[in-house]
């Protein structure tokens, strides 16, 4: 606190009071002495000058504006008229001259690299606190850091935007996780120049202590390291490789080591002795900076005896322990496979049987050794059947899965049972793997190839049919083509969905200007669907403005099938036509013919189309047609050529 004097100067000796002061921001920036009426401010007699005080209040912030107040004088008695104010008001200013200053809030931020979401939080704090809005520039400094960017941390620029009041603004630096178990490293952060967008002289009212800060970047994962197995080598290899790897621990990738570190490699016997391999009992093995796998290989022996499958362990341990590197999978087992030992497969991968022929065969023959007896022993091999479109029970049985060899056996077979269930069907398949059994001394017999398609073919064919003819008027509409299944006469005559093709074909009448219909449609039939109709009906042209008399007209129907095991019967039908809205009339173009008796050797008789007339057609009947003319009991023929109007017989007289 800050105490101001205030002095008044009276150029006569006259005494008078000063009641109260005016101000503007009392209780924060100051504190005003107020007006005590039992002890009011009281200027003696002949003084010339007199004082009072104001304290003045720090209030710790740095403002952007000076503040001011005014102090007023007024009489409270004595003096009279006599004494007048030269100057009743003078005004105080109180100009802030505080400094606020910016730093980091800690000189060294702690975050570990694969725990901490990524990113690590940085905040910057002003003390005192400010009433105007500033900004501060941070950066990560790439000198002076032992952490890489982009390998251990994002390169981060920002202006840290701070408002009136605020005491504290933060960023996010984004911290990577390089999955490499490191020392610790370190980002140097610094805080740059100031703007408060403000005029020159506030500009000067924030700064930055000067001082920088890091983040400590710690590394807490544990690597751990494990035998890569097991394995199976075969006795002439020679060698058998065998790595030890940095492996996953099912949460982060497999991670490596930014210096070297060693572990010990060593073997034990088990069921393989000196004889089979040669033994290590001690061996250095480093990893490399930045490496996850280091390998090294153990010579195997071939003795040259039939034997069955032996092993021995690879074990490891951490040379110099660590506390971020622990042992995984320590021991793993190396089977040595007897290189004389008999290899069984499938005689065939695949196999064709049609449903009626009922059994099928699937034989397992023994490939080498090529010897009089390839094995000693007996042994047993079992199969598995898999479905895919064929299924156990309604398209096949296997019996007993088990395929048992006898000592010295070279082939045996597995009886397949096929099932015929009368149903029309695709062509079905399904899969037959050899394997051992669950229990049985057989590992030393190497099993390949070991899996069979087997395809059952269906020989049953299924009949569908339409009718042979479709007889209809012109004006019947229309006409829709449904095709059914006739044979076999079961609840599901065909097992899978198919498909049938109907085609159109013109014979005497003709698309569009006599019927209107599809060229090409497709029936569907669901499965077990007796009957499907094609989705297009056939319409008929009946035209109102045509009055010729036509012949019957017929187009053709052809049915084929998209599934070869079902046989369309019959596969062509005809459609016709019959006209049955237009006629033709006929009379005798004269009621009376008149014949000279002596003269007229012939009488001519005509008889002639009067409906329709020539004016309603160029061409009333468009086919040759006779009538029949009686005279006297006797008849005579008379032909109407196609489009003729009329025609005439001759008579003698």
């Amino acid at each position: 606190m800050i105490t101001l004097q205030v002095c008044i100067n009276s150029s006569s000796g006259t005494h008078y009071n000063v009641p109260s002061l005016s101000c503007v921001a009392k209780g924060e920036d100051y504190v005003d002495p107020g007006y005590d009426e039992d002890d009011p401010f009281r200027y003696d007699a002949c003084a010339r000058e007199n004082c009072f005080t104001i304290d003045i209040l720090n209030d710790n912030k740095v403002e952007d504006m000076t503040e001011q107040f005014d102090v007023t004088l007024e009489f409270s008695g004595g003096g009279g008229t006599a004494v007048t104010f030269q100057q009743d008001t003078a005004t105080v200013t109180i100009i802030d001259e505080d400094v606020a200053m910016v730093s980091f809030t800690k000189t060294l931020y702690i975050v570990d690299e694969g725990v901490d979401s990524g990113k690590v939080r940085v905040c910057a704090e002003v003390v005192p606190p400010v009433d105007f809005d500033f900004s501060v520039n941070f950066t990560t400094k790439e000198e002076g850091s032992t952490a890489v960017v982009d390998e251990d941390y994002t390169a981060t620029k920002a202006t840290l935007q701070f408002s009136a009041g605020s005491d504290e603004e933060c960023i996010d630096v984004p911290i990577l996780d390089d999955c490499i178990l490191e020392e610790l490293e370190f980002i140097k952060l610094e805080l740059g120049n100031i703007d408060n967008n403000g005029p020159e002289d506030k500009k000067s009212r924030v700064k930055t202590d000067g001082g920088d800060s890091k983040v400590k970047i710690t590394d807490e994962q544990t690597i751990y390291v494990s035998l890569d197995g097991p394995r199976i080598v075969r006795e002439d290899a020679g060698t058998v490789q065998i790595c030890v790897i940095i492996q996953d621990d099912d949460e982060r990738r497999p991670c490596s080591r930014d210096t070297d570190f060693d572990i010990t490699f060593f073997t034990v016997f088990d069921s393989a002795d000196g004889e089979d391999f040669v033994a290590v009992d001690s061996r250095q093995l480093t990893f490399q900076a930045f490496h996850n796998r280091v390998c090294t290989s153990v010579t195997i022996n071939d003795d040259e005896m039939l034997e069955q499958t032996e092993s021995f362990k690879a074990k490891i341990n951490i040379t110099h322990p660590h506390s971020h590197i622990a042992l995984g999978t320590s021991s793993v087992e190396i089977s040595i496979v007897n290189d004389d030992e008999a290899s069984v497969g499938l005689e065939n991968a695949t196999y064709t049987v049609v449903e009626n022929e009922l059994k099928l065969n699937v034989c397992v023959v023994v490939y080498g050794p090529l010897i009089e007896c390839p094995i000693v022993f007996p042994f047993e091999l079992l199969f598995v059947a898999t479905q895919d479109t064929a299924f156990q029970g309604s398209d096949y049985r296997v019996r007993d899965p088990t395929l048992r060899f006898g000592a010295c056996a070279k082939r045996q077979c597995l009886m397949v049972d096929i099932i015929n269930n009368d149903l029309i069907e695709d062509t079905e398949t399904f899969t037959l793997t050899l394997q051992h059994p669950p229990r049985g001394s057989t590992d030393d017999i190497m099993l390949g190839p070991t899996v069979a398609t087997v395809t059952i073919e269906d020989e049953d064919v299924a009949i569908v049919t339409f009718d042979r003819t479709y007889s209809y008027q012109e004006t019947s509409g229309s006409l829709t083509i449904c095709a059914r299944v006739v044979s076999p006469a079961v609840s599901c005559p065909v097992a899978t969905p198919f498909s049938l093709t109907l085609d159109v074909f013109d014979g005497t009448a003709y698309n569009i200007s006599d019927y209107v219909a599809y060229r090409t449609q497709t029936i569907e039939f669901a499965r077990c669907r007796r009957s499907a109709c094609a989705p297009h009906r056939i319409t008929f042209v009946n035209d109102r403005n045509d009055v010729e008399v036509e012949e019957v007209e017929s187009f053709h129907l052809f049915l084929t099938s998209n599934f070869p095991l079902v046989t369309p019967d019959p596969y062509t039908a005809e459609v016709i036509i019959h006209d049955d809205s237009e006629r033709a009339y006929v009379r005798l173009e004269q009621r009376v013919f008149t014949v000279t008796e002596g003269v007229d050797a012939t009488v001519s008789i005509c008889a002639e189309i009067y409906n329709p007339t020539p004016a309603q057609s160029s061409c009333p009947v468009v086919f040759d047609f006779v009538i029949n003319l009686s005279v006297d009991g006797e008849d005579f023929p008379m032909a109407f050529r196609p489009c003729a109007f009329s025609s005439c017989v001759s008579r003698s007289n």
